[in-house]
């Protein structure tokens, strides 16, 4: 199986402003940051961090099969649910997903620059968002890279790199969202970064 964004050129319209594209940002337009395969139906998500989308694409055809936040969203997503320069894409058991949300660029929206944890889930048949919830990580903010993994979906606890940018704990943090507490953390105490991080 091979994808090629050059075979979709409709993918062009999902970029906010062609006309400030410069020749070299042109050719990242997209910067795909993620993969995952769909547990559902093994078709597959890909994180597109310049457009602030996910796009899932079948594994079979290459057809975008839809699009979700950025300036195509097929969701219809609030301004407020729209995540901003994302990476990181992880499936929970209740068919729900987690995404490190960024937040970069956010302000294009008349949004404040801020890093979260975003869980939601999809109807997909429907394109609806059935289930959302948002976790602002107090102090932080990742301009790049980073990740989040699902610990425990009920008592909201997650795995978290920040990846690159300003941070009170980290690079790595296990929080306790319910409890407001972070349960774990680790610092490298040097200027390197952590694009991600995943306990076995």
């Amino acid at each position: 199986f091979e994808w090629r964004s050059e075979d979709y050129p409709e993918l062009y319209q999902h970029v906010s402003d062609l006309k400030k594209l410069n020749l070299e940002e042109s050719n990242d337009y997209l910067h795909f940051n993620m993969i995952k395969v769909d547990p559902k139906d093994n078709n597959i998500l890909v994180s597109f961090r310049n457009i602030s989308a996910i796009i899932k694409i079948n594994r079979k055809t290459g057809d975008i099969m839809w699009t979700l936040g950025g300036k195509k969203d097929d969701f219809k997503m609030s301004k407020k649910q729209k995540f901003a320069y994302q990476h990181s894409i992880y499936f929970n058991e209740d068919g729900s997903m987690t995404i490190f949300d960024n937040g970069d660029n956010r302000v294009n929206l008349g949004i404040k620059n801020e890093s979260k944890v975003v869980t939601l889930k999809l109807n997909e048949e429907l394109k609806k968002v059935e289930s959302y919830k948002s976790y602002r990580l107090k102090e932080v903010y990742s301009m790049a890279m980073g990740s989040v993994q699902t610990m425990d979906l009920e008592h909201e606890i997650y795995l978290i790199s920040y990846g690159s940018g300003m941070f009170a704990n980290g690079p790595v943090a296990l929080i306790d969202f319910a409890n407001n507490k972070t349960l774990f953390s680790f610092d490298l105490k040097s200027n390197k970064i952590m694009f991600s991080t995943e306990k076995e």
